[in-house]
């Protein structure tokens, strides 16, 4: 939990490897998701399969417990604690002298504590419910009026949406036909907005905080719902819409996609002998259907994916050997990844990704044939347009520039730290 108590556990585990060639190489540096000791101030953004949470807190000679829980007491403690239980993929193990109910809730007043007393008790198999709620508390006319006209919609809305003695969102709405039903978070200068000093939590923070965890903020304010009410209500609709339309696409699987191919005869008026085209030289181009997505989860800040992640993602979008040139995948890269943050160098870094895998395809040389070919050896499509003189263009795999290498993406590092 604390600095101190990492350090302590970091030199034991240095210790002990020192003696041990199976524990040397779990705690080696090498690989994309090393492994690491860190205390809870240090985790935002950390991803592992397996996490183990040290609690490092005792009791006296005398089996009791001292109700001191220092940095864990603070703001910046109780973000530490919930970053670092987000933080396992598959397991969170948990290291403690304090056994379930031997914090005294009825005590402390703090909410760091108090939910380490909750996890606690919930590693220990005591029925304590975690799951988030209504708060059953009075809510703002202008906020019940904008969820009235939600509902009315046909989308399904909750206030105050949150745990028991911890941040709330003003207005949360979703669809029961959505996995986990909630999908955007309204956010409103309530009471809480109006008692946080800095602007930079109250008008950036949080909101960033929640995409970062999946979810589509909409900000708003007490003036807009009064002035405006319906158009208030009508961005909340429209990007519920647009969520349900893109979950609805993903459900749909393989689709047929149409691909823009440009060959010597669009200067012609006669029809190319490899076959007929559409309107505007269109040729539809029958995706070929992905394999299981990665496991990599989306909505993170980017700086949290390492390399590996990044390539195993833009290698997954191309392999249903439908030909995109390099913005097409800087596009699909952000959209499965959920990027939502825009800029130069989060541009820099996505772009950078694409070059390195060397699957962005581009008109071509003239050449003998007309042909499409989905880089990384996945599939090939191709047509037959015959001998041509000044031959055919055609779509084909872009090389990655020369300084695109695995190093582009670790000098951007630095720049996306900040998310």
């Amino acid at each position: 939990m604390s600095q101190q108590h990492a350090v302590r556990v970091r030199e034991a585990i240095k210790k002990t490897a020192a003696n041990s060639s199976a524990l040397a190489s779990l705690v080696s540096p090498d690989g994309p998701e090393p492994f690491a000791v860190l205390d809870i101030t240090q985790c935002a953004g950390l991803r592992r399969d397996s996490i183990i949470l040290s609690v490092g807190y005792g009791k006296t000679v005398h089996g009791r417990v001292l109700h001191t829980f220092g940095s864990l007491a603070t703001p910046d403690g109780v973000t530490g604690l919930v970053n670092a239980v987000e933080s396992a993929r598959d397991q969170l193990t948990i290291i403690s002298a304090l056994g379930p109910g031997e914090i005294g809730t009825d005590l402390i007043t703090s909410p760091g504590p108090r939910l380490l007393a909750k996890l606690i008790d919930r590693a220990a198999g005591r029925d304590i419910p975690l799951d988030p709620a209504e708060s059953g508390q009075a809510v703002d006319p202008l906020l019940a009026d904008l969820a009235a006209r939600v509902e009315r919609a046909g989308w399904v809305t909750a206030a105050n949406f949150g745990y028991e003695e911890g941040i709330r969102i003003p207005l949360v709405a979703g669809h029961h036909s959505l996995p986990g039903t909630w999908r955007v978070a309204v956010l409103l200068d309530d009471d809480a907005y109006m008692a946080e000093p800095s602007q930079r939590r109250r008008d950036r923070y949080w909101a960033e905080r929640l995409e970062a965890r999946g979810w589509s903020v909409v900000q708003t304010f007490s003036t807009s719902l009064f002035i405006d009410p319906v158009g208030q209500a009508e961005r909340v609709i429209a990007l519920l819409e647009e969520i349900r339309g893109q979950a609805l696409e993903a459900a749909r699987g393989p689709v047929t996609v149409a691909v823009p191919v440009l060959d010597d005869q669009w200067l012609k008026a006669d029809e190319p002998e490899g076959g007929e085209l559409g309107a505007g030289g269109v040729q539809a181009v029958q995706a070929v259907p992905r394999g299981p997505r990665p496991q990599i989860t989306a909505g993170l800040p980017l700086a949290a994916y390492s390399d590996d992640q990044l390539d195993e993602m833009i290698a997954w979008i191309a392999s249903d050997a439908v030909p995109r040139t390099e913005d097409g995948l800087v596009l699909a890269l952000r959209e499965e990844l959920d990027v939502r943050r825009r800029g130069s160098q989060t541009e820099a870094v996505l772009r950078n990704v694409v070059r390195r895998s060397g699957l962005a395809a581009t008109h071509g040389d003239d050449r003998d044939s007309a042909s499409a070919v989905a880089a990384g050896g996945l599939a090939a499509l191709s047509s037959t347009a015959g001998s041509a003189v000044g031959g055919t263009e055609a779509v084909a795999d872009s090389a990655a520039d020369d300084g695109a290498t695995d190093g582009d993406h670790g000098a951007a590092d630095g720049a996306r730290s900040a998310e």
